[in-house]
Parts: structure tokens; C-alpha cells; sequence
């Protein structure tokens, strides 16, 4: 996949995968509050110029995120996402149990918003690329457990 960063710094990596137009962000570990929410208006900002319609949201190192941060995303930036075009997100899960459990307070912030936008949670970008491009328009609701063991390995 051919991929055109526009925000690259010690906290995210976000662009266009350009072949289907698909804005993409991916956190790099844990955020603080005020810096998640000056990128997450960098990354509306580009998603709003360059008129996309689907994002892939990479949270697989994603930590702990800030009660009022998570309840920001879902009742102001999100909304302003869909208001600027937004109709599909695929999200891949968080690996660490803090990242997961901000995940489940999400959505459920989010289900209760009534937004008109489709969301599937993933364990691949490439599945999570296959779902937004495809003609499905049903939810991937399906959230892993939070992981309560790790696999070993040798």
C-alpha cells in the first residue's frame, strides 16, 4: 500500500493510503490528553482537506486515554468528522488493557451518540482496508476481552 504520511512526530504517524483514499492515523504509544487533542485537530484538519470518506484508526499501541479526552473525541471531534465527511472507520485493536478498556468506554460514548457512521474493530489493516473499501455497510462490533494473559514465546 502506498502511503502518503502528512503528520509524522513521537506520538503518531497519520496519512492517505492513496490507492482507495483511506485517511489513516496510528499512535505510537501513550499520549498525553492536551497532545491527543491538538493531533487529533491536525488529523481533521488534513482528513477535511483532502475530502475523505473512510479512515483507519491504528490503535494497537494505544494506552491509557483521559476520561474527558475520550468523552471530547465522541461529543466534539467526531461529530465534526462526520459533519466533514466521514462515513466508515475501521478501527484495529489496542494490545495493552489500558488501551482496550478506552476503547470500550468509546464505544459506548459512541453508541449512545446516534452518529450516522459505520465502525468495525480489527486485529489487521488489512482486513480493516478490505471492510472500508468493500460495499459491506454493516458494523464489525466485535471487541476482543481485554487481554488478561500474554502468549509466550520462544
Amino acid at each position: 500500500m502506498m502511503r502518503l504520511a502528512v503528520l509524522d512526530n513521537s506520538h503518531v504517524l497519520a496519512g492517505w493510503l492513496e490507492e482507495n483514499n483511506i485517511f489513516y492515523y496510528q499512535w505510537k504509544g501513550f499520549v498525553p490528553a492536551q497532545a491527543m487533542q491538538e493531533i487529533m485537530e491536525q488529523i481533521l484538519i488534513h482528513f477535511t482537506v483532502g475530502r475523505g470518506k473512510l479512515m483507519m484508526q491504528d490503535l494497537r499501541k494505544l494506552e491509557a486515554v483521559n476520561p474527558a479526552t475520550l468523552e471530547w473525541l465522541v461529543t466534539d471531534w467526531l461529530p465534526r468528522a462526520v459533519q466533514a465527511g466521514l462515513t466508515k472507520v475501521a478501527i484495529l485493536h489496542p494490545t495493552s488493557v489500558f488501551g482496550q478498556v478506552s476503547v470500550i468506554q468509546a464505544r459506548y460514548k459512541f453508541r449512545e451518540s446516534n452518529l450516522p457512521l459505520q465502525s468495525g474493530f480489527f486485529t489487521s489493516e488489512q482486513e480493516a482496508v478490505a471492510w472500508l473499501v468493500s460495499e459491506d455497510q454493516g458494523a464489525k462490533d466485535a471487541l476482543p476481552e481485554p487481554a488478561t494473559q500474554h502468549k509466550a514465546t520462544s
